[in-house]
């Protein structure tokens, strides 16, 4: 009897093949891999051009749903739609959209970021690094109120004990101050969170955390096991919550935090919120006021002995315009500390605004500009107003430009007998330029503590260990 040929060629190559056009089809229709090669979007994504996060979009998450404030976006850069664009989504279609004092305003009411945004966007004060030596801690904060107050460092921590109240306060100003932007003017943020661990000793009345944004103080005093006093949260020296059952252990370490972000209080203990408080500040009272001002933080004992190790002093994205070029400056968004007025934008329909999550250096929706030229045939291109901002390819060579198709054209191609307009502003998005939502970094897996440290604010600067770098994008 006669055995057929063997056929594993043609049955591996057709295995071969229908794995590949599954692949490509994947690629096109559901999912996509992209390379972040800039900082625009860190600390949330790393940006680098030959280490820079990779990671995966979902290019059906809008087929079926809405674009969602606060989302991580892919689209195609509306002025040169042959480069693809990250940034995270904040205006949507008929919205208005203000900076008022660094917090985002969407038809006058703030926006207040979801907690697990919010937690990726916290950046520690970078002239200030907990230590196990507390050198930086000695140089950074300094002692105030009672002068009767003991302040010292023992075996890793720091010891703060007071006959009255002893507090010790970060001396500098905290700013959204950027380790690698030295053309960047910065602003003072008052969205700041203040967090470590806290062991107090037998007889302390309380611990206390303070944060002060322009003039407006806002005091936590957390009740310790034994004491007569109760836990309270004081907020331009009236009482605005209390619980008499939250009592810090006596000896037992603790984990603090406090913050205000956004108009908002948040206490977590133990790495619980035990409470969020929205309150109604400065900017939603007077929309047209400039702050400025100042700002601390503090922590202290009131009558007793506490022992504080593991501080951190973070602060929020701060969202500031600085009016670049002529085309920036459109009705009511001349941004001047003088006249107090914050810039806006109404978004059209089907389109949408978005902002980079590392503000210095992030092209986004507020700086974006279209220059349109005429050319000696008659034509008219549009395309970037600086494209060499994000365009290496460009650099070197003023005669040239590009068109929003990638094209290049040579200056001496344009119309000298026409008057060119100057440039204006394009800041939306067509939602036909959506690419997709990101909701993961794969690569690479792991990051040193000191990469951490520098783009997403953790980890500690003498500390080489690797931490896991595969997480999902919020």
């Amino acid at each position: 009897m006669t055995q057929p040929p063997p056929h594993w060629f043609r049955d591996n190559l057709e295995a071969v093949v229908i794995a590949i056009v599954m692949a490509l089809v994947l690629r096109h229709f559901c999912i996509e891999a992209f390379k972040i090669p800039t900082p625009s979007m860190e600390p949330t994504l790393i940006g680098r051009e030959d280490n820079g996060d990779r990671i995966l979009v979902d290019k059906l998450a809008y087929l079926f749903s809405s674009p969602r404030r606060w989302d991580v976006i892919v689209f195609k850069y509306p002025l040169d739609i042959t480069k693809n664009y990250i940034k995270r989504l904040v205006g949507l279609p008929g919205e208005t959209i203000e900076l008022r004092d660094g917090d985002l305003f969407v038809d006058g009411a703030i926006a207040r970021k979801p907690r697990a945004v919010q937690d990726v966007l916290w950046r520690n004060w970078p002239w200030y690094e907990w230590t196990e030596e507390g050198a930086s801690f000695e140089r950074e904060w300094t002692p105030v109120a009672d002068a009767a107050a003991r302040v010292a460092l023992e075996d890793g921590w720091l010891v703060i004990s007071a006959p009255d109240r002893g507090e010790m306060e970060l001396g500098k100003r905290i700013m959204d101050t950027y380790r690698d932007s030295n053309s960047h003017h910065p602003h003072p943020v008052g969205d700041v969170r203040i967090a470590g661990t806290v062991a107090p000793t037998s007889g302390t009345e309380e611990i206390v955390l303070s944060i002060r944004e322009h003039s407006a103080v806002a005091s936590l005093h957390l009740a310790v096991e034994g004491s007569p006093t109760t836990t309270r949260l004081f907020h331009e020296d009236h009482e605005i919550w209390r619980d008499p059952g939250l009592k810090l252990a006596i000896g037992s370490p603790t984990a603090i935090s406090f913050c205000n972000v956004d108009d908002a209080f948040v206490i977590d203990i133990d790495g619980e919120e035990v409470l969020r408080h929205e309150y109604e500040g400065p900017c939603q009272r007077e929309p047209r006021l400039y702050l400025g001002g100042t700002n601390h933080v503090r922590l202290g004992v009131v009558r007793g002995e506490a022992r504080f190790r593991d501080i951190s002093v973070q602060r929020d994205i701060h969202y500031a315009f600085e009016a670049r070029d002529t085309w920036n400056r459109t009705p009511g968004s001349e941004v001047s500390p003088s006249w107090g007025v914050f810039p806006s934008w109404t978004i059209p329909e089907d389109r949408f605004f978005v902002l980079g999550d590392n503000g210095p250096h992030s092209k986004d929706s507020r700086y974006w500009g279209k220059r349109e030229r005429v050319l000696l045939d008659g034509r008219k291109v549009m395309g970037d107003s600086d494209p060499r901002s994000d365009d290496p390819a460009l650099e070197g060579d003023p005669n040239s430009f590009l068109d929003r198709y990638g094209e290049a054209y040579s200056l001496a191609e344009i119309d000298p007998t026409v008057v060119q307009r100057p440039p204006q502003p394009l800041p939306f998005i067509d939602r036909r330029l959506l690419l997709g939502k990101a909701f993961c970094v794969f690569w690479p897996p792991f990051r040193s503590h000191t990469d951490l440290l520098r783009y997403r604010q953790t980890g500690r600067p003498d500390d080489a260990s690797l931490l896991l770098n595969t997480r999902f994008v919020r």
